[in-house]
């Protein structure tokens, strides 16, 4: 938003610029139309809460891959200890 219609908006007194500045109620209107995502705090509260539903789901992606490959390595290990045991009888 231009400062100025800040300070109009917000009823403050421009002083001089008054004499050279005069916008309509629509440009001024218009103007606030696109500051409104900025001011809107729910649109960024859902944007976070967004972010971190994505990151949830990448660390249970992670999780899971992760316990799959501790359950891979469990089952080389026990079939390394069958083999040495093989091994050693004979």
């Amino acid at each position: 938003m231009k400062p100025i219609n800040v300070e109009l908006t917000m009823g403050h007194d421009i002083g001089v610029s008054a004499s050279y500045y005069k916008p309509t109620e629509r440009e001024v209107l218009e103007d606030y139309r696109l500051a409104i995502p900025l001011l809107t705090i729910s649109s960024s509260s859902d944007i976070i809460k967004a972010k971190l539903q994505d990151r949830d789901n990448a660390m249970q992606k992670m999780k899971e891959k992760h316990d799959a490959d501790i359950a891979l390595l469990k089952q080389k290990m026990s079939l390394m200890e069958q083999i040495i045991e093989n091994t050693m009888r004979h």
